[in-house]
């Protein structure tokens, strides 16, 4: 009976969690022609954070991710460890500190310590700075390999490969590469799934 009756309490859980993904979109859902900004990767980036914590909490596995203190290892990826990092790491902290049970641990990484292993676990990279083809393709296999969820606001990059993005169309909304969810066995939740534009790898 309860296979078929969610209980209260799973009801409850998955309210919650589509009431927080609906408020988000709502925070990101603005027109598209408003993201175009003098900096425009820098805006895209700082709304992607907004939609890489809904990832985080969409993967229902996420529990079993947990670094040896027992938290969400979250990668800001970077090549150059610069000014405009520096800002996202803050927003970092401001978005994605809100998260627990688990709660997560936020490092700034370079991608060359991330791909020669010198990093703690890690559940979730988000990537701050334009990668050219061949460390994106490294960078893919590695998330895939270790069933991370793989963020990137960057346009092109969820279409290479990348597990989550952003469309930016009419409105704003999640991007997801469903090859890549399915190749990296990361299971995210329906209704996240649902409302993202969906990509294969291009050929």
């Amino acid at each position: 009976m309860s296979a078929i009756f969610p209980s209260s309490h799973q009801q409850k859980i998955r309210y919650s969690f589509v009431l927080q993904l609906v408020l988000c979109l709502v925070l990101v859902s603005i027109p598209g022609h408003a993201v175009i900004a003098d900096r425009y990767d820098e805006r895209r980036a700082h709304v992607g954070m907004k939609l890489f914590k809904m990832m985080l909490l969409a993967d229902t596995d996420r529990h079993k991710k947990r670094d040896d203190d027992g938290a969400l290892g979250i990668a800001l990826l970077y090549i150059t460890h610069s000014s405009a990092v520096r800002r996202l790491e803050k927003t970092a902290d401001e978005q994605l500190a809100s998260i627990t049970n688990p709660e997560v641990h936020i490092r700034s990484v370079s991608l060359e310590d991330l791909l020669a292993g010198d990093t703690p676990p890690t559940a979730g990279i988000f990537i701050t700075q334009k990668l050219d083809g061949d460390e994106l393709k490294a960078l893919i296999e590695f998330s895939i390999e270790h069933q991370v969820v793989l963020f990137s606001p960057f346009e092109g990059d969820v279409e290479a490969g990348v597990l989550g993005g952003i469309s930016v169309e009419a409105r704003v909304r999640p991007a997801l590469n469903m090859d890549t969810l399915m190749r990296a066995q990361i299971n995210i939740k329906p209704f996240f799934v649902k409302v993202a534009k969906q990509y294969a790898v291009a050929e």
